[in-house]
């Protein structure tokens, strides 16, 4: 409701703040500043080796009681002398505490994250690292630097009412892996918190089949609201590398929808293509796992992070693919033809990355939003960017129900947009919006099409009401 905000600043926002270098505040309701890494005794927090510490925001509950954040500063006594990675912190109802703490209630050396916070897994990398109400913190330990520097397998855990800690990627009891522990990675959990699910190449239940330890990896299922219940979502015994799922492009906000890839086919679908980058869904529920689509090995962007990178010519740390709340539908991009769409690019050759929508309600259909209505041959792909913000939605682009769709492309699909540039188009599916109920569709520009420089979406309200975007043009 805009009552209360969270800052990363270096400007000092409380009188002791002495420091110099960035801090969390709180700003709350009466417009008051509350330094959330001012460390116990509310002084300068001690940097180590005399650095500049390294600061982010993971993430906070619904009401902003809970904030988690990582740092590489001594905030607190009792930390180790010199951590090899960040510490993950949490700011709970006025108090400072260490949320990234094992089982045995010490507090690991090799640092902690919260969710997958270096984006080696799930794009959304800390979405939901911490429960609504603030009693969950999933965090990673130890880092992935020292992870590889130590040949230390990173494991997944989450921090419970700050009092314990559970060991969500150990194994069932009496299953032992082969090839020895393996890394686990986050890759999206429920907005409660009950439901986790990661990746691992490691063999963690009885019926699970990871191949050797250098194969791909399985997505398991943790749940906590059944006393700690571990599943194999992707059971493949057909294939002696198992499931080899590739990433996650995202869940439902209550965990029983969970889209992911994966190289294996997985049963029944024999449609799959073994050893392409398959897209399922699965309702977690159930077990019923659905075959979507085969996309191209070009299309990663769709279910891995890339930190610090450019997925396919988007921004750095782009994720081109979005689930709705529910789990009903899924948009994202493909340089594959999936609806017919000739959609080799007449300039280059190659073909252009399309946006398409699947919905799974009744039968389940897949559509092209981004095709040209004429059928003519694109000059150009279209995309939608979901940037590196951890817990804020200002990546959706596709209305909750899924009738609407915001996306950006400098494919001239309507005739004003004569500048040549990237524009900010809306696609609505008929009887949704202002598309009369007899048409298929309904596609409008929301940039002007004029504008001196391209243009981009930013997302769309859940109802469609809103639509956001950036321009180098002045509007009225």
């Amino acid at each position: 409701d805009g009552s209360q905000a969270l800052y990363i600043t270096e400007h000092a926002l409380d009188p002791a703040d002495t420091n110099g270098e960035s801090d969390l505040y709180l700003r709350g309701p009466e417009g008051s500043y509350t330094w959330l890494t001012a460390g116990a005794t509310r002084g300068a927090h001690a940097s180590l080796d005399d650095q500049p510490g390294l600061l982010t925001y993971d993430g906070r509950s619904g009401d902003f009681s809970h904030v988690i954040f990582g740092s590489s500063q001594e905030l607190l006594p009792g930390m180790p002398a010199s951590p090899t990675g960040a510490q993950l912190y949490e700011w709970a109802a006025g108090q400072l505490r260490v949320a990234g703490v094992l089982p045995d209630g010490s507090i690991p050396a090799g640092g902690a994250l919260a969710g997958d916070a270096e984006g080696v897994g799930y794009p959304g990398f800390v979405e939901h690292a911490i429960s609504t109400d603030g009693s969950r913190v999933f965090f990673e330990s130890p880092d992935p630097v020292t992870e590889l520097a130590e040949g230390m397998p990173r494991q997944l855990y989450v921090r419970i009412d700050g009092e314990r800690t559970v060991d969500v990627s150990a194994p069932e009891e009496g299953v032992n892996d082969p090839n020895g522990p393996q890394p686990a990675t986050f890759m999206a959990a429920s907005a409660d918190g009950s439901v986790v699910f990661f990746t691992s190449h490691g063999k963690l239940t009885a019926n699970a089949n990871t191949g050797s330890a250098d194969e791909g990896a399985n997505l398991y299922e943790y749940e906590l609201s059944s006393g700690g219940r571990l599943t194999d979502l992707t059971v493949d015994t057909g294939d002696a590398a198992g499931a080899q799922v590739q990433g996650v492009l995202g869940s439902s906000e209550d965990g029983s929808e969970i889209y992911f890839t994966a190289l294996g086919v997985l049963p029944p679908n024999a449609d799959a293509k073994d050893g392409e980058p398959n897209l399922y869904r699965e309702n977690t529920g159930t077990g019923e796992i659905t075959y979507i689509a085969t996309l191209s090995p070009s299309d990663y962007g769709d279910w891995i992070f890339q930190g610090g990178g450019e997925v396919d010519g988007g921004s750095p740390g782009a994720l081109h693919a979005y689930v709705a709340p529910d789990g009903q539908h899924v948009l994202f991009t493909s340089t594959e033809s999936l609806t017919g769409y000739d959609n080799l690019d007449i300039v280059s050759g190659e073909p252009d990355a399309e946006l398409y929508e699947y919905d799974a309600s009744g039968a389940g259909s897949l559509t092209c939003v981004s095709c040209d209505p004429s059928g003519a041959p694109p000059t150009a792909g279209a995309k939608i960017e979901q940037g590196a913000a951890p817990t804020l939605n200002s990546g959706r682009h596709m209305t909750d129900d899924g009738s609407e769709v915001v996306f950006d492309t400098a494919e001239r699909l309507l005739l004003r947009a004569a500048n040549g540039f990237n524009n900010v188009y809306e696609w609505e599916r008929g009887g949704s919006g202002s598309c009369e109920a007899a048409a298929a569709s309904c596609l409008y520009l929301i940039s002007t099409g004029t504008s001196p420089g391209p243009s981009s979406s930013l997302g769309v309200s859940p109802d469609g009401t809103d639509v956001y975007f950036n321009t180098p043009e002045r509007l009225p």
